[in-house]
């Protein structure tokens, strides 16, 4: 089955609603108007470039983005829970992606890389994300500078 056998059906079946309500009955543009409808998004979905999911998948796409949004519900009710998960519980494993998509836009090897360009050395060392704490192992009257060592503490509980 091709990944864009939904968007070749809608595709169809929309030229043959359109057809029918043409030729047969004015009807048939209760059929027609979703199925056009379905059509643009496809065609939107095979254009645009940021989502690799829904170029990859048009239309089928959007059902998956559907269904991560009732998700919770349907986990709490049939599915295991955000912790139970082997070998890494869905929390680490987002996190991992988006330090891992966070990684990918700041390294210096990276295509289209958006990092600001810098002077300083300490360029190629990743930023840490924005909610993390920052202290530093030395005593507090040392001035700060790119010698003085830092340790940085993440959350793990949930908020």
């Amino acid at each position: 089955m091709s990944r864009f056998s939904t968007f070749i059906t809608v595709l169809l079946t929309s030229a043959i609603t359109i057809a029918l309500t043409v030729t047969v009955s004015r009807w048939w543009l209760v059929a027609a108007v979703p199925l056009t409808a379905l059509c643009a998004v496809g065609i939107v979905d095979v254009t645009q470039r940021h989502n690799n999911i829904l170029r990859n998948y048009p239309i089928l796409g959007h059902a998956r983005f559907a269904l991560l949004a009732i998700r919770p519900e349907i986990q709490q009710y049939f599915i295991e829970r955000d912790h139970d998960g082997r070998p890494f519980d869905r929390d680490t494993r987002a996190l991992i992606y988006a330090r891992a998509g966070e990684h990918m836009r700041n390294s210096p090897s990276a295509p289209n890389s958006t990092s600001p360009k810098t002077s300083s050395s300490s360029s190629s060392t990743p930023s840490p994300p924005p909610t993390c704490q920052r202290s530093h192992i030395a005593s507090e009257s040392v001035a700060h500078n790119a010698h003085t060592p830092m340790t940085w503490h993440f959350s793990t509980s949930r908020r």
